[in-house]
């Protein structure tokens, strides 16, 4: 089974990428979007409450670092408006605060990207049972 095949049963699977750095997104979205997932943005704290709001979101991905914000209070409103949404942190600052990481569902560095496609499948995965 390839690796395509292996995650298509999470085909349409909406996820809430946040970066303040749209390479980070393009990049994310590529990749994300290669085996079927439906991505949408957000570059600050603001877009992501309009987007839970309007949208369907199934799983989020996000960077610690939100332009001048960090993410632990989106990832407290996140837990608070939607408690069992799947949480990725994805970046690359080292010495993440435990109570973010304690809040979040996995830990992905930038520099692993490779790793984020199994951990946001295993997520989903424990969703759905």
């Amino acid at each position: 089974m390839s690796t395509a095949q292996g995650h298509s049963s999470f085909a349409q699977r909406v996820v809430l990428c946040i970066d303040d750095d749209q390479d980070v997104l393009g990049v994310l979205r590529d990749f994300l979007t290669t085996f079927g997932y439906r991505i949408v943005t957000a570059t600050d704290p603001e877009e992501v409450f309009k987007l839970l709001l309007n949208t369907h979101i199934d799983a989020v991905i996000t960077d610690y670092h939100i332009g001048q914000a960090t993410s632990e209070e989106v990832v407290l409103s996140l837990r608070t408006l939607t408690p069992n949404i799947p949480i990725v942190i994805f970046s690359g600052t080292d010495g993440l605060p435990e109570v973010l990481l304690s809040r979040a569902d996995a830990a992905v560095r930038k520099t692993e990207i490779s790793m984020l496609l199994p951990e946001l499948a295993r997520l989903l995965k424990d969703r759905s049972e």
